[in-house]
C-alpha cells in the first residue's frame, strides 16, 4: 500500500464517515438526552466495536460473511430489533431515569458497541471497501488491514465526538429553555425506532428479493 492509496482511504473514510448514519443518529440521541459526557461513552463504545469489524476482516472472517448474505440479513435483523428494544425503553423511561444516568456507565457503552456492531454500513464497509485499498505486493496483507481498520476508528471517533458535541449542545439549549426531559426521551426513543424500522425493512426488502432470484 501506497503513501498515496493511504491518503485516498483516508480521504474516502472521512467522505463515508461524515454521512449521517444510523451511528450518529444513536449517538446524538443518546448525547440529547443524556448529556454530552455520556454520549461520549458511546463514542467510545461505537469505537471498541470497530476493533472487532477490524479483527474479524483481518482473520477473514470478513469473507465468509460475504458470502452468506443470509449471514448479514441476521445481522442487520438483530440490529434493527435492538433499536426498537432500545426505543422502548427510552420511551418508557421517567426523569428519575434520567437523572440516575451515570455518563460513564457500563450500559450505554454495551449499547453503542452493540448499535454499531451490527451497523449496516459499518459491516459493509469493512467488508466490501476497506480491502479494496490493501496490495498484496505491498507488506503483509494482516498488516495493511489493520492499519486501514485503525486509521477508519480513529476517524470515526472524532466525527462521532463532534456529533456528540452538536446533540449535546442542542440537548442543553433545550434544557436551559425548560423543555420537560420527557420529551428528549420522546425524541430519542423515536429516532431509535424509525433506524430500528428502517434496518428491518432494508433487512426483508433484501431477504425477499435473495429468495426470489433463488
Amino acid at each position: 500500500m501506497t503513501i498515496g492509496t493511504y491518503l485516498g482511504f483516508v480521504a474516502a473514510t472521512v467522505a463515508i464517515a461524515a454521512v449521517p448514519g444510523v451511528d450518529h443518529m444513536y449517538l446524538g440521541a443518546v448525547a440529547l438526552r443524556d448529556g454530552r459526557a455520556a454520549g461520549l461513552v458511546g463514542a467510545l463504545g461505537m469505537a471498541a466495536s470497530m476493533c472487532v469489524h477490524t479483527a474479524v476482516s483481518v482473520s477473514g472472517l470478513g469473507l465468509v460473511v460475504a458470502n452468506a448474505p443470509m449471514v448479514f440479513t441476521a445481522i442487520k435483523i438483530i440490529g434493527g430489533l435492538y433499536l426498537i428494544y432500545l426505543a422502548v425503553s427510552a420511551w418508557r423511561s421517567s426523569p428519575d431515569d434520567r437523572a440516575a444516568v451515570d455518563p460513564g456507565s457500563r450500559r450505554t457503552f454495551a449499547s453503542a458497541f452493540l448499535v454499531n456492531l451490527t451497523n449496516p454500513k459499518i459491516v459493509i464497509f469493512f467488508l466490501a471497501f476497506l480491502p479494496q485499498f490493501v496490495s498484496s505486493g505491498s507488506g503483509s496483507v494482516t498488516i495493511q488491514l489493520t492499519a486501514l481498520g485503525l486509521t477508519f476508528l480513529v476517524i470515526g471517533l472524532l466525527i462521532d465526538a463532534c456529533y456528540v458535541m452538536l446533540f449535546g449542545a442542542a440537548g442543553s439549549a433545550l434544557g436551559r429553555r425548560g423543555i420537560p426531559t420527557v420529551c428528549l426521551s420522546r425524541v430519542a426513543a423515536l429516532v431509535y425506532l424509525v433506524l430500528g424500522v428502517g434496518i428491518l425493512v432494508a433487512a426483508v426488502v433484501t431477504a425477499v428479493a435473495g429468495a426470489a432470484d433463488f
